[in-house]
């Protein structure tokens, strides 16, 4: 697996949540986004996992996107935030959705109403016509809390960019 540095870069943003902190500034960077009239820098926010009884709703950042969709899929997204093409721009909402064809990526520019750089704030397996459907393949929840914690996602990297199948390619 070829891995770009723009990647590699998001893997040390997630290791450094992993460890225990909240925010990281400038954890990905996108030329493209300037744009829409901001900067490049895309934060990740640790954020809160939600009210999994109700399908994780009231929840953002990273610990909300691992807990409804697995740690697989916040890991997916660093590439599809990286080398996914610009689907559309919402100007009233100042979100940029970004796919790969088969995910979507949320960038909102916006946090409680406040700008910011660029935030990963959504994700979810693109609809096709006719259909509806979540990335997450998960029950009901069968646990008071979410099973998604810092220790899952720091496995996760660790196994991820320990594999021999890394090449990290320079930009």
């Amino acid at each position: 697996m070829m891995i770009d540095s723009n990647i590699f870069a998001g893997l040390d943003a997630l290791e450094r949540i992993a460890e225990g902190e909240d925010i990281i500034e400038n954890a990905m960077f996108r030329k493209d986004l300037n744009q829409f009239g901001a900067c490049t820098a895309i934060t990740f926010y640790w954020g809160y996992t939600g009210d999994p009884k109700k399908n994780y709703k009231k929840g953002y950042g990273i610990s909300h996107i691992g807990a409804k969709h697995g740690v697989d899929s916040v890991l997916r997204a660093l590439t599809v935030i990286s080398q996914g093409a610009i689907d559309r721009y919402v100007e009233g909402n100042k979100t940029v959705v970004l796919t790969d064809g088969e995910y979507e990526a949320v960038l909102a520019l916006t946090r409680n109403g406040e700008r910011e750089t660029w935030l990963f704030n959504g994700w979810k397996k693109k609809e096709k016509a006719g259909e509806t459907s979540e990335v997450s393949t998960q029950s009901g929840s069968t646990q008071i809390s979410p099973t998604f914690s810092r220790e899952d996602l720091g496995a996760a990297i660790s196994l991820y960019k320990s594999s021999n199948k890394i090449e990290i390619i320079n930009d």
